[in-house]
């Protein structure tokens, strides 16, 4: 029916696919906000970090402490390839300065006060932010929307340690996925 029984509850998981289900070997909930599994083969351990950030209008000392959880979460994790992922509620533009870190294909003109959180942690800790590197369509950058499609937003990333960021080709948004959620889905190739 369009609507959703329990909307705006947090939790954070992971769809994996059933070809690699097996290699899934250590799920982690960290807290309502983040979590992390351990995808592992036999040449390295790939951790997967999924976290769901504060919106813009909470207290900044609440967003404050997510991010120092996240960055202990991060520095906690052993892999040798760390991908954070999930709702970052942030806003993120094309500014020149930050090319090199955030790409240039975001759909907006300014970066709010959580892309700037966004961007200080992932330049901390020697990320890139994939989802805006990658060339798409407009169509294809939305991660979030109104039921009533009268407002669309990128707000979901993926970010890469910089050193493996030519390892993820593609990110996808999945618009027929039915995932009970106003964020679409997003597919990392």
């Amino acid at each position: 029916n369009g609507k959703y029984e329990h909307p705006h509850k947090l939790g954070t998981g992971f769809a994996i696919h059933e070809s690699i289900i097996h290699t899934a070997k250590e799920f982690k909930d960290i807290n309502p906000r983040i979590s992390t599994i351990t995808i592992k083969s036999k040449n390295l351990d790939m951790i997967l970090i999924n976290a769901h950030a504060l919106t813009e209008e909470k207290d900044e000392d609440e967003k404050d402490l997510f991010y120092a959880t996240l960055a202990d979460v991060f520095a906690s994790s052993t892999g040798i390839i760390k991908v954070v992922l999930g709702d970052f509620n942030a806003k993120l533009d094309r500014d020149i300065c930050y090319k090199k870190v955030v790409g240039n294909h975001s759909l907006y003109e300014s970066t709010n006060d959580n892309g700037v959180k966004l961007i200080d942690f992932e330049i901390e800790n020697g990320l890139v932010i994939k989802s805006t590197m990658l060339p798409k369509k407009d169509i294809h950058k939305y991660t979030r929307g109104s039921l009533d499609g009268k407002y669309k937003n990128q707000i979901d990333y993926v970010l890469v340690n910089s050193r493996f960021k030519n390892s993820i080709l593609n990110i996808r948004t999945r618009r027929g996925a039915n995932i009970g959620s106003d964020h679409l889905l997003l597919g990392i190739e």
